[in-house]
């Protein structure tokens, strides 16, 4: 996070009027974003960085791979990580830490705080409010996002994940990433199979994906895979470390208006899948509903 400022061409008889705000996400989706986006999918730089540490220090017997990659820290490992340096001041990581160390909301004095749950309609109450000319509402950012995330996985680290894993788990992991981000349906498996993914190009890649994200059905729906993601992920996390997590998000939550035991994290009953589909085991690709 950073603070963001919007400046207006004024004349010199006119006063300067800055408008300062930021965007602020759901403390747990956060959470659990950071480790999909930079453990749970293909990123050798996070995997050297990050998850060499948490397998070494947060891993009963583990594997020489595992510990010379880094390459598959479960949500488990990963909370327990974040839980230990938030409390040790050790080996943090600014893509781990919780928002409000970022942004300094208690020195700086924005005007508005908007929630990205809620980015369409805040930023069109601030393009209202600063009348900025010729700058449009958010559009679906769908396409571009499975372009840049297949162009880092197939191209720019392609050699470096082949020393850890095959292409094919790379693959199957960017693909689940899109489906616990409501990208594309988790009705709809990864195309390819583990022959095709060793040579298959970027660009047919990329093509498959955005052929598979037009049939994906309504955004609405698939949205509502963010929250079973989320559900999943802490429901294998145990009630104490919940409650740890809690109180780590604290400032988080009474800052930015977030509620600090949702359904989703402290469900009243104990959560049941409607299906046999699992966002996070890789053995297994879409089984029905």
């Amino acid at each position: 996070m950073r603070k963001l400022g919007i400046h207006r061409e004024i004349n010199q008889s006119e006063e300067t009027e800055d408008v300062s705000f930021l965007f602020v996400r759901e403390p747990y989706s956060r959470l659990l974003s950071a480790y999909v986006d930079k453990l749970f999918s293909p990123d050798t730089v996070l995997w050297r960085a990050t998850g060499r540490y948490i397998i070494q220090n947060f891993r009963s017997n583990p594997s020489e791979p595992s510990l010379r990659c880094g390459h598959d820290v479960t949500f488990p490992e990963y909370v327990r990580y974040v839980i230990h340096s938030q409390k040790t001041l050790q080996h943090r990581d600014g893509h781990f830490v919780p928002t409000h160390d970022h942004c300094d909301v208690c020195n700086v004095s924005y005007n508005y705080i908007g929630h990205l749950e809620t980015l369409r309609e805040d930023m069109a109450f601030l393009l209202n409010v600063t009348q900025l000319p010729g700058i449009h509402g958010p559009k679906s950012f769908d396409s571009h996002t499975i372009a840049v995330n297949a162009d880092w996985v197939l191209r720019r680290m392609k050699e470096k994940i082949r020393t850890c894993m095959t292409m094919y788990e790379a693959c199957l992991r960017l693909w689940k990433k899109w489906h616990i981000r409501g990208i594309i349906s988790k009705t709809e498996p990864l195309p390819v199979t583990a022959e095709e993914a060793e040579t298959i190009s970027l660009e047919d890649f990329v093509h498959l994906a955005i052929q598979t994200l037009n049939r994906s059905g309504r955004k609405e729906d698939r949205r509502r895979q963010k929250t079973e993601a989320l559900t999943e992920a802490f429901a294998s996390i145990p009630y104490e470390e919940r409650l740890q997590v809690e109180d780590m998000l604290t400032l988080d939550f009474a800052l930015f208006g977030f509620e600090a035991t949702p359904e989703s994290v402290f469900p009243s009953v104990p959560a049941q899948r409607h299906d046999n589909y699992s966002y996070f085991d890789l053995s297994q690709a879409y089984n029905g509903m």
